[in-house]
């Protein structure tokens, strides 16, 4: 398996309450979760999800394409030229841990959190663009806490949130932060499951640093009960948004507080290595 220079910062494992299996909702009553910890260096290089790669724990939910791809321990997120030539899988939280409202907005037991690290090799499609990460109900295209990139200027990306949102992202709310291809950035969300508030921010310290806050209409549905991942395509078809860049995304945490999705403090300063790390990989891909 190729091998790819470490450019995001590792997360610390941190005791978790055990989630019992089969729950149909869940509350912590303050206390940390971890929902799902993947690296990706455990994968071997080629399709991420299931099927094809037999055992994943990334189920595919939409898409033929076979393109969500592990390489060097990351996986690589593309715009598709072909509206069903992608590939989008999700994981499920561990223990079966399943969460819906339940009816009390300010107890703080039913908040979502998730990071990931990323690094944009490619520019969106639109100011638009589309959405490539989010939280999954066990009901069908039931999408919430959603992830969108799209264009800022000719050569910048900005990042967005939204609670469910359409497909479009027109109600998606902008991160007022420009980002540029090839450095690495933590991304950090947050869901409260009651009130369908998302929030985002990048490379946080702590959860009262200045982020965007989604203002889109909640409708939920189902419980939600995984994290996924999504590929964008070139054109936008039949409604569906277009692409929101391609990107290498690793470090993937989903707990039930910031403190256990966020990076030891030191681990926040971009590593000097990422571009280098970039090149390399495609070097490699180049000579495979």
């Amino acid at each position: 398996m190729n091998s790819l220079p470490r450019f995001f910062p590792r997360f610390r494992m941190a005791s978790a309450t055990a989630v019992t299996a089969g729950l149909l909702s869940v509350t912590f009553s303050g206390e940390s979760a971890t929902l799902i910890r993947d690296s990706f260096d455990a994968y071997a290089a080629g399709p991420l999800s299931s099927p094809p790669t037999a055992g994943s724990p990334w189920i595919r939910h939409s898409g033929t394409g076979d393109n969500l791809l592990v390489q060097g321990g990351a996986v690589q997120l593309l715009q598709a030229d072909v509206v069903g030539n992608k590939d989008d899988a999700h994981q499920l939280f561990a223990g079966g841990a399943k969460f819906k409202p339940d009816g009390d907005a300010d107890n703080g037991n039913n908040l979502i959190y998730a990071s990931f690290g990323v690094v944009f090799t490619g520019l969106p499609t639109s100011a638009g663009g589309s959405y490539f990460a989010h939280l999954k109900a066990d009901s069908a295209s039931e999408f919430y806490g959603r992830v969108w990139a799209g264009t800022e200027g000719a050569d910048k990306i900005r990042l967005g949130i939204s609670g469910e949102s359409a497909a479009n992202g027109v109600d998606a709310a902008r991160l007022p932060q420009n980002l540029d291809l090839n450095v690495a950035y933590t991304v950090v969300t947050r869901l409260n499951v009651d009130t369908g508030v998302a929030t985002l921010w990048v490379n946080p310290t702590s959860e009262s640093d200045p982020g965007a806050t989604s203002t889109d209409t909640w409708s939920f549905a189902g419980e939600i009960e995984s994290f996924a991942l999504r590929q964008g395509t070139t054109t936008p078809a039949g409604g569906v948004a277009a692409g929101g860049g391609s990107l290498l995304l690793d470090s993937l945490v989903v707990a039930t507080t910031f403190a256990e999705v966020v990076p030891e403090p030191n681990g926040l300063t971009v590593m000097g290595g990422a571009i280098l790390a970039v090149l390399l990989w495609r070097e490699k891909r180049q000579k495979a």
